[in-house]
């Protein structure tokens, strides 16, 4: 009776209201692996009653339900081109969920570059549409000015499209300013709720449905060039239930392929100053702990439900990479501005590939661990930099606070 368990497809819906009875399931999502439903469980608790024979039993007691379970997914981008107004892919829609919001990164249709202005305000033919604190490509992979690369927007009004980090060229007539699918977390101390989902799993054999469920953690891999970029992403839940449905189900799958991170640069200049620094680097790390308490009480749709809502409380983002050593000198780079305290500004471009490109951005970072010493990687001198990415409180709306904002295009 057993069947193959590799085979199977996980679907999923937001709910109205946190751990609702509701059955409908409306999209179906392009996991990686083979799916593991060994953590949703019920428990028998010892039932602990007083016997009088030597092996006497009773039967036990049942608890509460419990629910977790982790899916990873390719970081595959947007899945098309980006020359145009976009419609949220599935996977873009579930990370606005995980992390609290999602948007384009213009607020109609995209532009091109005038050829006018500067490598850091660069004029654009539209008037406005680029939304501030967005993250999105410029121009042609070694055309010398935007590169494909990514850049933050500070603003964008009368023609002019103001960023965070430079163009590593003049700007040029027609140089295509994209558009991108942004996901950032809320920054407001008044925005912490969170959307709950519900989850069926389908197998060749049985069929689970988990409601009541949300985001407990991401782990980012395979940032570093030559890799390949995916997320891990652990949910709780609140109660399940088996379920029948027409397995295989009919409901289609996007099937977006990741690029390789390549042909990428990492700026990081002291916050505000838009100059040109690209990093060297070697390897690339970003660890997110996501801020979530679960909410315990009475109230639950179930009888065995425990959980009944969940709240955000602050992440703790970091971000780590790998540089070569300098040359011989009283005062290296990276020591010296560990020493100074200095606030900067990250932008990290990784998959360039247009319709396959990712990129994330950290407005406000300062220098996080042990002061960097020199180490042997690779049999090679190199420096290990590590920040600690937060709000910058400085600015007015959540996406341009955000801790960190990422984007496919």
């Amino acid at each position: 009776m057993s069947r193959p368990g590799e085979l199977g497809a996980v679907c999923y819906e937001a709910e109205t209201n946190f751990g609702e009875a509701v059955t409908t399931y409306g999209t179906r999502l392009n996991y990686l692996g083979q799916l593991d439903l060994g953590a949703i469980m019920r428990e028998k608790l010892a039932p602990e009653r007083a016997v009088q024979f030597r092996q006497e039993i009773t039967p036990g007691i049942n608890g509460i339900m419990g629910v977790e379970f982790s899916l990873r997914f390719w970081l595959h981008g947007h899945g098309s081109t980006a020359n145009t107004t976009i419609t949220l892919n599935d996977l873009e829609t579930l990370l606005g969920k995980v992390f609290g919001n999602v948007g384009a990164a213009f607020s109609a249709a995209n532009t091109t570059l005038s050829g006018t202005g500067t490598k850091a305000a660069p004029g654009t033919t539209a008037a406005n549409g680029a939304v501030a604190g967005s993250l999105l490509p410029i121009g042609a992979l070694n055309d010398g000015r935007g590169g494909h690369q990514f850049y933050g927007v500070v603003s964008h009004s009368s023609s002019v499209l103001t960023l965070m980090n430079e163009l590593i060229g003049n700007p040029s007539n027609g140089d295509v300013v994209f558009n991108a699918a942004n996901w950032w977390p809320s920054e407001s101390p008044t925005s912490n709720d969170i959307t709950s989902l519900r989850f069926r799993f389908q197998t060749a054999n049985l069929e689970i449905e988990a409601h009541g469920v949300y985001p407990k953690a991401v782990t980012f891999a395979g940032l570093g060039t030559g890799e390949t970029p995916s997320i891990t992403i652990t949910f709780g839940g609140a109660w399940w239930d088996y379920s029948i449905a027409t397995f295989p189900t009919a409901l289609s799958v996007q099937t977006f392929s990741p690029a390789p991170v390549g042909a990428g640069s990492l700026f990081m200049n002291t916050q505000g100053v838009a100059t040109r620094v690209v990093r060297s680097i070697r390897s690339f790390q970003l660890t997110y702990q996501l801020g979530v308490v679960e909410l315990r009480g009475p109230g639950g749709v179930n009888a065995a439900q425990a959980i009944v809502g969940c709240k955000r409380v602050p992440d703790m983002i970091t971000v780590e990479w790998i540089e070569d050593a300098d040359a011989q000198t009283l005062t290296p780079d990276l020591p010296g501005k560990w020493d100074a305290n200095t606030v900067f500004s990250v932008v990290y471009s990784c998959s360039t590939a247009d319709g396959s490109s990712i990129a994330f951005k950290f407005p406000y970072a300062v220098a996080d661990g042990p002061k960097p010493a020199q180490v042997v990687v690779d049999r090679l001198n190199r420096i290990r930099w590590r920040l600690r990415c937060g709000a910058d409180v400085s600015k007015t709306t959540d996406r341009e606070r955000a801790a960190m904002v990422g984007a496919f295009a």
